[in-house]
């Protein structure tokens, strides 16, 4: 579903110089009462597609970008969120982004849809101290009964949520008001919901939404995730230094015999033992979609981040995830759609367990020497999608080899990135088609392993 343009006269000279700014500009915080000029928010109007659009909150040293911002500001900015207190970053395979009022989850595989972007639930129902439910009640206007979660609402609570957001914004009542003690031993009527917590003040303003996300992140998050991100960081060309780490098989083959599988493979005794110390230092694994995500929207990986990258989706790939999901690790596997090793549903599974599962073509030809492209990388995405059930975002090149011609069908079948057999470790927002790997061969000696590990993470 496609969200429509704003009312802007695009054909117009001062809408031309207005795309122009936007796309060199990012927007930051002009006052405390917009958090952004009256120019800033016209280009950004214009320029909404733009992942690197953003806006940056002198106060809490924060930003929100790409389609966080769309939505923060689509369902009340500071109003309804209040102001960011971390950046987009990566927990359990979730892009989170926490705010003084909310936490937001971002959903890059629903790009274009209201899944894109949802809250989080902050509250649920057993944990709320006054939780006691309502009978039964037929709704009037001036009080509505929930049967999902038999609760009402009514007077200055109901009206502030049918305004600001309702079910959508604010979520489903999990209490009736009542009277909560505050740390000074004062009282403060309130009504929990599922996304946010309602705070009567009847000497002020009203329905206020209370600090929740404030508090969830205080109580959940280690301190790395709140520090503040300098402006400088989000303006400067993004890119990301990670190694890229590429298999092919984890199997036992004898080299005397087979000096090319040999080369080609780790023994699993040798894998185990890579993975053992990639967890014993520290390292944590992502996907190169996690890594992609990245560059796009700016989320922040976790530290001594890693990629563990297997090419062709060969039977000996099942020891490899078993290896990896009993560390708590994951990684990318890209599967060759016409030549399945492993049974859908066990492709399925690994998919399922958080780890990316992408085409490597149909065949694996050299797509130089191909003429219907669109069979071999098209026809690869729509078979695995097919099997998978969701979208497939990134790409690997058979043998590592492409052209302008390959570039050009992989981008026109909707691959956001692409990655080569190129050696190096620098990830560039600016060439998204020619991402870089480092082979782990059957020579590598541990030491060899290690160091092709921190020579990427230094």
């Amino acid at each position: 579903m496609k969200r429509k343009p704003k009312n802007i006269l695009v054909g117009s000279s001062l809408a031309i110089i207005l795309i122009f700014f936007a796309n060199l500009l990012p927007v930051t915080a002009a006052s405390p009462e917009n958090g952004f000029s009256h120019l800033a928010e016209i280009a950004a109007a214009v320029n909404v597609r733009n992942p690197r659009q953003f806006q940056y909150y002198n106060q809490t040293g924060h930003s929100v970008s790409g389609p966080i911002l769309r939505y923060y500001r689509s369902t009340g900015g500071i109003t309804r969120h209040g102001y960011p207190i971390t950046e987009l970053f990566l927990r359990d395979g979730r892009y989170f982004q926490y705010f003084e009022r909310s936490v937001l989850e971002f959903h890059p595989d629903y790009s274009d849809t209201p899944q894109e972007v949802t809250p989080l639930p902050l509250f649920e129902a057993d944990n709320i101290n006054n939780n006691a439910t309502v009978p039964v009640f037929e709704s009037t206007t001036e009080r509505w009964y929930f049967p999902e979660t038999s609760h009402s609402m009514s007077g200055e609570f109901l009206s502030f949520w049918r305004n600001n957001g309702d079910r959508l914004s604010l979520g489903l009542p999990l209490s009736e008001p009542f009277e909560e003690t505050q740390p000074d031993d004062s009282k403060l009527l309130v009504q929990y919901f599922e996304y946010a917590k309602l705070e009567y003040h009847p000497d002020s303003d009203g329905v206020q939404i209370a600090h929740s996300g404030l508090k969830r992140a205080e109580a959940e998050l280690e301190p790395q995730f709140l520090v503040t991100a300098p402006l400088a960081r989000l303006t400067e060309q993004r890119q990301i230094r990670i190694p890229s780490l590429m298999f092919h098989y984890v199997r036992t083959v004898d080299r005397k015999k087979d000096l090319l599988g040999y080369r080609l493979s780790v023994t699993p005794e040798t894998f185990d033992k890579y993975l053992d110390w990639l967890k014993d230092n520290g390292y944590h694994t992502v996907t190169l979609e996690q890594v992609m995500d990245s560059l796009k929207y700016g989320v922040q990986l976790p530290e001594k981040a890693v990629n563990l990258r297997f090419d062709d989706g060969h039977s000996d790939m099942w020891t490899a995830y078993l290896a990896l999901k009993q560390r708590g690790m994951t990684a990318t596997f890209y599967v060759i759609t016409q030549r399945l090793e492993l049974l859908p549903e066990q492709w399925r599974e690994i998919d399922q367990a958080g780890f990316e599962v992408a085409p490597h073509t149909r065949t694996h030809p050299d797509l130089r020497t191909v003429r219907d492209l669109n069979s071999e990388i098209n026809g690869s995405k729509q078979d695995l999608e097919a099997m998978l059930g969701h979208p497939t975002r990134t790409f690997s090149y058979p043998y590592g080899k492409y052209s302008d011609a390959i570039i050009k069908s992989v981008t026109d079948s909707g691959f956001e990135m692409a990655v080569t057999t190129d050696g190096g470790y620098n990830f560039f927002l600016n060439n998204m088609y020619k991402q870089p790997t480092i082979s782990v061969t059957g020579d590598d000696t541990m030491q060899d392993f290690i160091n092709k590990v921190k020579v990427g993470t230094r």
